[in-house]
């Protein structure tokens, strides 16, 4: 198991609505993940002070009263793994949509199919699998 994996279970273990958890940490992945932020967040002349100040005032934009994402965001930040928040994020999602009972289908053709067809396909799979299903499409 990698080490994104091992923080994803670790946060989807933790009390609480992990559904709920996990639309914050998309949008705490959004705005910390991107290539400016991350390059703040791994420069070697900020000092943990200032990126620990960040994480928390980014937390409490995000919910104030979250003190699990809150930590969650300060570890990350103090063990210097700022750069999985993305590959946690996408196990977590993962981890969730197995709770649920859904499954990630996607299907490619060599023409686009018409909507009786995209229909037939979804009907079919969902009866095969037994579960619900979120269904894509590539040409």
């Amino acid at each position: 198991m990698n080490i994104a994996a091992r923080y994803a279970r670790g946060l989807f273990a933790l009390d609480g609505d992990a559904a709920a958890r996990q639309q914050k940490l998309a949008t705490l992945c959004a705005s910390c993940a991107t290539p400016q932020v991350l390059d703040f967040w791994q420069h070697p002349g900020v000092t943990l002070r200032e990126r620990q100040e960040l994480a928390q005032t980014i937390a409490a934009c995000i919910d104030r009263h979250d003190q699990q994402l809150r930590n969650f965001l300060l570890l990350l930040v103090e063990q210097r793994r700022m750069a999985l928040l993305p590959a946690i994020t996408a196990q977590h999602e993962q981890l969730v949509k197995k709770q649920a009972g859904s499954v990630d289908v996607v299907v490619t053709s060599s023409h686009a199919l018409e909507k009786k067809q995209q229909q037939e396909i979804e009907n079919t799979v969902a009866t095969h699998l037994q579960k619900k299903i979120n269904l894509s499409f590539i040409v």
